[in-house]
């Protein structure tokens, strides 16, 4: 069953965000990335990040899953030449599910968040729109809201189907890689994704905050990402009767939060 706790506390961080925080005109951005077995994709993927933060003010914070193939030293190799302040690179074993891979890192990306406080996360084999970082910085900075939503290309079987920022939002199909999200928003004591689903942990977050009474900047402008759907991710298990329970699990969990988002909406 959903914890309650948790929404509340999505509640109080963003009445916190709105009476607290802001965006500064100078922000700069921290591209975080959590991947294991990532090196067929990895080295588009940090070109990708290269051509899109060119001329900015950032670094990248990457977390390796206990890989055993070249991603570590692909990414090694990258902040040699990198136009980033710095790459901070941290390996740690293996996690329970992605869910916690994804907020052990983000705990380390919230170590550099005094003074890049841009918070864009990917993941390791989708590529980076062009205009992420600019497009969705100037479409919030001058909001008091803690995210911004853009638009993102599904790149399945060779095609590539358009998905705009307002449709995403209106059906909740979309993945942390389509937005820009200030510091300010995590914690390091309550986990950002929900470690009790070991997949579709990205899927249940947007319900968490729409229930907690999130509202986003939504920039139908700004191509955020071209996402890959690959048949090997978890949530796209191989084994059917797999990937069957693992919905299952997702929907399980969802339908209790929404059996208890009027206790938190009164």
């Amino acid at each position: 069953m959903y914890p309650l706790e948790r929404l509340i506390f999505f509640k109080e961080k963003i009445n916190f965000f709105s009476l607290s925080s802001e965006w500064d005109e100078d922000t700069a951005f921290q591209v975080v990335i959590c991947a294991r077995n990532a090196e067929e994709w990895l080295p588009m993927v940090l070109n990708s990040i290269e051509e899109a933060m060119l001329n900015k003010k950032w670094i990248l914070v990457f977390g390796d899953d206990q890989s055993d193939d070249s991603t570590v030293k692909i990414v090694e190799r990258f902040s040699k030449v990198s136009s980033s302040d710095f790459y901070k690179i941290f390996k740690f074993k293996k996690q329970r599910n992605v869910a916690t891979a994804k907020n052990l890192v983000i705990k380390k990306a919230l170590e550099y968040a005094d003074e890049y406080k841009g918070i864009l996360l990917t993941d390791a084999d989708d590529l980076f729109g062009t205009k992420r970082a600019d497009g969705l910085f100037n479409c919030i900075k001058n909001t008091k809201l803690p995210i911004a939503l853009g638009s993102w290309y599904l790149c399945e079987k060779g095609q590539q189907e358009y998905v705009s920022a307002e449709k995403s939002y209106a059906t909740f199909k979309y993945g942390p890689w389509a937005t820009l999200i200030h510091s300010d928003f995590f914690s390091k004591d309550e986990p950002f994704f929900y470690e009790e689903l070991d997949a579709h942990e990205d899927l249940l977050l947007w319900y968490e905050l729409y229930y907690a009474g999130l509202e986003m900047c939504i920039s139908n402008k700004t191509v955020t990402c071209y996402y890959n759907s690959n048949e090997d991710s978890v949530s796209k298990n191989k084994n059917q009767a797999k990937r069957l329970f693992l919905w299952k699990e997702f929907e399980k969990i969802k339908d209790s939060l929404e059996e208890k988002k009027c206790n938190i909406l009164r």
